[in-house]
């Protein structure tokens, strides 16, 4: 990996407040992954992934709504607010793993590079979307955080177990 990424990947934890988070992916993936009608760097790209998880608990079993659905279980109150249960994600990501799905698509395999959001069905390729995975999770045995790279649908995450 180039010295810059890992510097700015620093900056993105720590702007954050995950400087512990441990971001294990190659730069050499990155620079595979982006294609010319990436408009969304990898670098803003992880910084919204790293963001929805924090903020974003509208889709089940993400660390949001985990740690909001089950907050005895995190040593919080039983009627949490949003601000304490998102600081409790942010504390339990320094605890956590982020990696990027780097497998290309392959459309004689239909799972190949994909991901699947099983409350919708919708499907989430690598040719069209950032996919972050959070490993040695606190919060479910899969979270995911999906981010259009051509910038028009928003980020989201999700989990399950």
């Amino acid at each position: 990996m180039s010295k810059q990424k890992p510097v700015m990947i620093d900056k993105v934890k720590t702007e954050l407040g995950v400087p512990s988070l441990v971001i294990n992916i190659k730069s050499a993936d990155i620079e595979a992954l982006t294609t010319p009608e990436t408009k969304v760097s990898f670098l803003d790209a992880l910084r919204s992934a790293i963001n929805s998880f924090i903020e974003d608990g509208s889709n089940s079993e993400s660390p949001l709504w985990i740690v909001q659905e089950l907050p005895e279980d995190y040593g919080l109150p039983n009627n949490v607010d949003a601000k304490t249960a998102s600081e409790k994600v942010r504390e339990l990501l320094n605890e956590c793993e982020l990696t990027l799905k780097t497998e290309p698509e392959d459309f004689s395999d239909e799972w190949a590079g994909k991901v699947m959001y099983e409350e919708t069905g919708e499907k989430f390729g690598t040719s069209n979307y950032w996919i972050f995975e959070i490993t040695k999770s606190q919060f479910t045995d899969i979270n995911y955080a999906v981010v259009d790279k051509a910038g028009v649908k928003p980020t989201i995450n999700w989990g399950f177990s």
